[in-house]
């Protein structure tokens, strides 16, 4: 995934201090660990240190917010995915806060979101606080988990001058017993987007696919027409290892899991059979192209105008201009079709989040310095989500940035006021450490349905194997 990318990034004409600490943007699936694949225990491409110190000695030391004499040796980070974007936040807070300029950033590089979440479980239980971070990004899924366990420091003060631009849907996502347990950064908005032009070409008008039945009939549409270079062309793409997607559920106001983390009984439920049916029928009509998603046949099929059109999270827009160059100005999104006339087209999966860890030595001072420089600062933000194709959380800052602004690709359109739109009206999956586990389960069983299991019998077979594997059940 690593193609030429004409994001703007930040240099030395910006002034900021750190000239030239940031390249050319990543690819999202590589820069964002909580995004699809990770609660869903897909892999990640990981990122070598590159550079970054090595962490060794990493005692901690107390607040030192005003006596730079007491800074502590290191800011430990950790992610497993890439940690570029945190690092260049934290360098831009270095240059607004002197205090901190000798502190550097230390990259602990975490093998997966499971594996970090049992070694600050383990490092607490064992009070073995030098082998974790200050501040790390977890599954967003994992938070209820971590902050019962006593891990995670309590951010509800710290965040409170910002909750009224945040949507509820990203906040619920982070809030535990009424505290805001983590910082949210990136809203994982659900989109809909479309090429226009081979839509057009088919007569398909993409914008009034308003219904699920609609966007069905506009794929046996797009299936049956002869285009004039003769290639055939599909509305979406089956991927050969299918995830369950939360958010059909979601969009119908449902969840998977309760409140304790526990699955909630799906076997009656109209919500989760009709969320669980689309998915079926959008695999087994002739007209999805079977590919995996995020990978370089899948790019080159949406460069050809193959696959007409992709449902998922705001991450897409920097995959498509990364990855579908010669798509410019082709491209439109919009909010996901309803599953009937008038119905939901709102759908968020959780949120992208940091949390700093509640260590007896927590200089909380460092750890919210970070936190805001990075993701709520009118000086500091906008830059870094520019340079990085991001959409933050925090609405003041995505006006008119990068993402948040008419942008060519999509013929002129604002992705960000769409996806500011579904946020203010989205739900979200409740979080749990078994979500892998379980969508692990669901994808089994839509694959056995796919292949001719009846739909009840698949959901039976799913409902059957949690309780089998002794998964938390409502």
């Amino acid at each position: 995934m690593e193609q030429s990318s004409t994001h703007n990034g930040i240099g030395a004409a910006e002034g900021n201090g750190n000239e030239g600490f940031l390249s050319r943007p990543l690819s999202r699936r590589r820069l964002l660990g909580t995004g699809l694949g990770a609660a869903a225990g897909a892999a990640l491409f990981g990122s070598g240190l590159g550079g970054v110190a090595s962490a060794s000695g990493l005692g901690r030391r107390p607040s030192l917010f005003a006596d730079s004499a007491r800074a502590p040796s290191d800011f430990v980070f950790s992610t497993w995915g890439n940690y570029k974007l945190y690092q260049s936040g934290y360098q831009m807070m270095q240059a607004a806060l002197p205090e901190y300029r000798k502190v550097p950033f230390v990259s602990h590089e975490a093998a997966g979101s499971t594996q970090l979440r049992e070694q600050i479980t383990t490092g607490f239980v064992g009070h073995d606080y030098s082998s974790l971070p200050n501040v790390c990004e977890v599954a967003w899924t994992d938070i209820g988990y971590l902050a019962t366990a006593g891990t995670l420091m309590d951010l509800t003060s710290y965040l409170k001058p910002y909750t009224s631009q945040i949507s509820s849907a990203v906040l619920d996502a982070v809030t535990v017993d009424g505290k805001i347990m983590a910082c949210p950064w990136r809203p994982n908005t659900v989109l809909y987007w479309y090429n226009h032009k081979v839509l057009s070409e088919a007569g398909i008008d993409g914008a009034s696919l308003d219904t699920y039945d609609q966007y069905i009939a506009a794929g046996k549409t797009l299936a049956a027409y002869k285009f004039s270079d003769g290639k055939q062309r599909y509305l979406n793409t089956t991927d050969t290892s299918p995830s369950y997607a939360t958010w059909f559920l979601t969009q119908l106001g449902g969840t998977l899991f309760n409140k304790t983390g526990a699955v909630s009984d799906f076997r009656n439920s109209d919500k989760f059979k009709n969320s669980f049916e689309l998915q079926v029928e959008l695999a087994q009509q002739p007209l999805s192209l079977s590919m995996n998603q995020y990978q370089a046949s899948w790019f080159q099929a949406l460069g050809d105008g193959l696959i007409a059109t992709v449902l998922l999270p705001n991450w897409m827009d920097q995959e498509l201009r990364e990855n579908v160059p010669q798509g410019s100005g082709d491209w439109r999104v919009g909010e996901m079709p309803a599953f009937n006339g008038g119905g939901n087209r709102k759908a968020l999966y959780g949120a992208g989040v940091v949390v700093a860890l509640d260590t007896p030595n927590a200089d909380m001072d460092l750890n919210w310095q970070f936190m805001q420089k990075s993701f709520y600062d009118h000086a500091i933000t906008p830059k870094l989500f520019t340079a990085y194709s991001s959409e933050p959380c925090w609405y003041p800052v995505e006006y008119k940035v990068g993402y948040h602004s008419a942008l060519p690709y999509y013929g002129g359109q604002d992705p960000g006021a769409v996806d500011i739109t579904v946020q203010h009206g989205a739900y979200e999956e409740t979080g749990s450490p078994s979500y892998a586990q379980v969508t692990a389960i669901l994808s089994t069983a839509l694959s056995k349905a796919i292949s001719g299991t009846s739909v009840p019998d698949a959901i039976s077979y799913a409902w059957s194997t949690i309780v089998q594997q002794k998964i938390p059940v409502a």
